[in-house]
C-alpha cells in the first residue's frame, strides 16, 4: 500500500525536478480509494513521460504492483531523475526592455554522436531558437537562450536536454536554470520643467 497511491514517487519527481503540469491536480493522500489511486498513478506516469523518461511502467503496475516491476520502476528513477537537478544557474543582467542572449555550451567528447532534445519551461521571457541539437563527436556546441526583459521582477524558467535516443548512444539529461537580474531601468522620456519656488503675497 505503499506505494500504490503515488504520493512517494510523485514526491521523488518534485524534489529533483520541480512541478510538471502532470502533477498540478495530484492528490497527496497516504490512504486513497480506488479510484483515486488510478488518478494518481496516471499523473505520475504522465509526469515521468513529461519529462522526458522513458519506462516500461503504465498505471496499472503502480496500482497492482509487481515487485519485480516497481524495484526496475525505483532502480530507473535512482539512476534518471539525479540528472534532472539544474547542472548550473545562469544569470541574465538586463536593462529593462532589452534583449539578452546567452549561450549554453555543449560538448560530445565520445567517440559518437549525440543528440538531444530541447525543452523549455518557467517563464516565457525566455526562448530558445530550436527544439533539438546535434553534437558530433569531439565537437562543442554552443546552444543559444534568449531573454526578454520585460518586468523587472525576477522570473525564472528550465532549460532541459534529453537524449533523442538516435542509434546506440544513451546520453544522460541535463538541466540549466535560467534566473532574470534587471538591474536598471532607462527612462523613457526625461521631462524639464521650469517654475517659482514659492510665490510671492
Amino acid at each position: 500500500m505503499d506505494l500504490r497511491d503515488g504520493t512517494v514517487f510523485a514526491a521523488l519527481i518534485r524534489s529533483h525536478y520541480g512541478e510538471p503540469p502532470a502533477l498540478k491536480n495530484f492528490k497527496n493522500v497516504v490512504a486513497a480509494n480506488d479510484t483515486q489511486m488510478v488518478v494518481n498513478a496516471r499523473q505520475v506516469v504522465a509526469a515521468i513521460e513529461e519529462i522526458g523518461i522513458s519506462t516500461h511502467v503504465n498505471p496499472d503496475d503502480i496500482i497492482v504492483p509487481s515487485g519485480r516491476e516497481l524495484l526496475l520502476f525505483c532502480v530507473q528513477l535512482y539512476q534518471s531523475l539525479p540528472h534532472y537537478i539544474p547542472k548550473a544557474t545562469i544569470e541574465f543582467p538586463a536593462v529593462l526592455g532589452d534583449l539578452v542572449t546567452k549561450n549554453i555550451e555543449l560538448s560530445n567528447p565520445s567517440r559518437s554522436t549525440i543528440s538531444y532534445w530541447v525543452k523549455r519551461v518557467g517563464s516565457e521571457d525566455f526562448s530558445i531558437e530550436t527544439e533539438e541539437v546535434r553534437i558530433e563527436p569531439g565537437m562543442t556546441v554552443a546552444f543559444p537562450v534568449r531573454f526578454q526583459s520585460r518586468i523587472s521582477t525576477i522570473v525564472k524558467g528550465k532549460v532541459i536536454f534529453t537524449n533523442k535516443k538516435e542509434g546506440n548512444v544513451q546520453a544522460a539529461a541535463m538541466v540549466f536554470e535560467l534566473v532574470s537580474n534587471v538591474y536598471e531601468r532607462n527612462s523613457v522620456e526625461i521631462m524639464t520643467k521650469h517654475t517659482k519656488l514659492y510665490k510671492s503675497q
